[in-house]
Protein backbone atom coordinates (compact mmCIF):
# COMPACT_ATOMS: atom_id res chain seq x y z
CA UNK A 1 0.00 0.00 0.00
CA UNK A 2 2.93 2.36 0.62
CA UNK A 3 3.99 2.15 -3.03
CA UNK A 4 0.40 2.82 -4.17
CA UNK A 5 0.19 5.73 -1.74
CA UNK A 6 3.44 7.22 -3.06
CA UNK A 7 2.11 6.98 -6.64
CA UNK A 8 -1.27 8.45 -5.64
CA UNK A 9 0.35 11.43 -3.93
CA UNK A 10 2.61 12.04 -6.94
CA UNK A 11 -0.33 11.74 -9.38
CA UNK A 12 -2.61 13.78 -7.08
CA UNK A 13 -5.30 11.10 -7.16
CA UNK A 14 -6.10 11.52 -3.47
CA UNK A 15 -8.76 14.18 -3.73
CA UNK A 16 -9.85 16.56 -0.98
CA UNK A 17 -13.58 17.01 -0.50
CA UNK A 18 -14.93 19.76 1.72
CA UNK A 19 -17.84 19.26 4.08
CA UNK A 20 -19.46 22.31 5.65
CA UNK A 21 -19.69 22.61 9.43
CA UNK A 22 -23.08 24.08 10.32
CA UNK A 23 -23.92 25.81 13.58
CA UNK A 24 -27.05 24.49 15.23
CA UNK A 25 -27.58 28.00 16.60
CA UNK A 26 -28.56 30.09 13.61
CA UNK A 27 -28.22 27.29 11.03
CA UNK A 28 -25.22 28.87 9.32
CA UNK A 29 -21.92 27.58 7.98
CA UNK A 30 -19.10 28.21 10.45
CA UNK A 31 -16.29 26.36 8.70
CA UNK A 32 -15.34 23.38 6.60
CA UNK A 33 -13.81 19.97 7.19
CA UNK A 34 -11.42 18.58 4.56
CA UNK A 35 -11.94 14.90 3.79
CA UNK A 36 -9.47 12.82 1.78
CA UNK A 37 -10.85 10.43 -0.85
CA UNK A 38 -8.70 7.90 -2.71
CA UNK A 39 -9.92 5.36 -5.22
CA UNK A 40 -6.85 3.17 -4.71
CA UNK A 41 -6.56 0.33 -7.22
CA UNK A 42 -10.19 0.53 -8.35
CA UNK A 43 -11.96 0.09 -5.02
CA UNK A 44 -12.37 3.17 -2.83
CA UNK A 45 -10.30 3.11 0.35
CA UNK A 46 -11.59 4.55 3.59
CA UNK A 47 -9.41 7.26 5.14
CA UNK A 48 -8.71 5.08 8.18
CA UNK A 49 -7.04 2.65 5.77
CA UNK A 50 -4.53 5.11 4.32
CA UNK A 51 -4.27 8.22 6.52
CA UNK A 52 -2.24 6.47 9.27
CA UNK A 53 0.19 5.23 6.62
CA UNK A 54 0.35 8.71 5.06
CA UNK A 55 1.20 10.21 8.44
CA UNK A 56 3.77 7.50 9.19
CA UNK A 57 5.56 7.90 5.85
CA UNK A 58 5.49 11.70 5.73
CA UNK A 59 2.93 11.96 2.94
CA UNK A 60 0.36 13.39 5.35
CA UNK A 61 2.00 16.82 5.09
CA UNK A 62 1.66 16.76 1.32
CA UNK A 63 -2.01 15.82 1.57
CA UNK A 64 -2.61 18.59 4.10
CA UNK A 65 -0.92 21.20 1.88
CA UNK A 66 -3.10 20.09 -1.04
CA UNK A 67 -6.30 20.30 1.05
CA UNK A 68 -5.40 23.73 2.47
CA UNK A 69 -3.91 25.76 -0.40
Amino acid sequence: MERDLRQAVAAETIVPHYQPLVSLHGNRIIGFEALARWGGAGEPLFPDQFIPLAEETGFGDQLLRRACP
